[in-house]
């Protein structure tokens, strides 16, 4: 059990990296200082729902 759930949150966190790393409007957004943590932490968790990650996952990346 402990074995898949390391797949799954390996998983998780590439397909994270690349939305990051193929979206530039993504990162320009996550990098600006004049958008808002809120703005921010919004765009964050539709990202995080469409790609379906667990709530330690969830979880660890807003706190990133």
């Amino acid at each position: 059990m402990a074995e898949k759930d390391l797949e799954n949150t390996g998983k998780s966190l590439t397909a994270l990296a690349d939305v990051y790393s193929n979206s530039t409007e993504l990162s320009e957004v996550l990098s600006d200082t004049k958008v808002s943590s809120q703005i921010k932490q919004d765009v964050l968790k539709n990202i995080l729902k469409k790609i379906k990650v667990s709530k330690l996952v969830d979880t660890f990346i807003r706190y990133l």
